[in-house]
This record gives structure tokens, C-alpha cells and sequence, in this order.
């Protein structure tokens, strides 16, 4: 009989250590779950609100330079146009000056020699 003894203090020895691992690694469990807790509802919205903020106003500012390149770039093909056409234009204007100056001087001759 001491054996069959024996043999029940030992399943009882090994359920005991058995038990108490189950409630460490609870209390551990919830003591984790406790710190993950309070880390997530602490200060978390105005943090993502701060940064959102933050990002929504640079990202303001870079659309506004942005259209602000764009539209010195229309701009200054805008300009460049109209000095081309006006060269153009002065050019055409000259040849027609210099034109009508030959003929009136050939009208003139001929004018003069009737």
C-alpha cells in the first residue's frame, strides 16, 4: 500500500504544479492584456488627430505651390507666345513697309517719265 500512496501524492503533486502554471501564465495574461489596454486608450486620438493635422496642412501647402508652379509655367508660355507673334508680326509689318516704299518710288518714276 505504501506504493499506491505513493502514486497519489504524486498525481496530486504534479496536478498542484500543473494548476499553478494555468494561473501564472493567467495572471501574466491578463496583466499583458491590462498593459495593452491602457496603452491603446491613452492618448491615442490626439496623437492620430496631431499627425493628421500635420499631414493635411503639408499636404495643403504642397498642392498650393504646386498649382502655383503650374500656373507660372502657363504663364510664361503665355508670354513667350505673345513675344514670338509679335516678332513675327514686326517682321511682316517691315516687309510690307519696304515693299510699298519700292512701289510708290516706282510709281513715282513712272510718273515722272509720262
Amino acid at each position: 500500500m505504501p506504493d499506491a500512496d505513493n502514486g497519489k501524492n504524486k498525481d496530486n503533486n504534479s496536478k498542484g504544479k500543473a494548476s499553478s502554471k494555468k494561473v501564472k501564465t493567467k495572471k501574466d495574461e491578463s496583466s499583458i492584456l491590462k498593459k495593452f489596454i491602457k496603452d491603446l486608450t491613452t492618448d491615442v486620438p490626439t496623437k492620430v488627430s496631431e499627425n493628421l493635422e500635420t499631414t493635411n496642412t503639408g499636404a495643403i501647402i504642397f498642392l498650393q505651390l504646386s498649382i502655383n508652379i503650374n500656373l507660372t509655367k502657363v504663364k510664361n508660355e503665355d508670354a513667350t507666345r505673345n513675344v514670338i507673334t509679335t516678332a513675327i508680326v514686326r517682321v511682316e509689318i517691315r516687309k510690307e513697309i519696304l515693299e510699298s516704299k519700292l512701289s510708290d518710288e516706282a510709281l513715282r518714276k513712272k510718273e515722272g517719265k509720262s
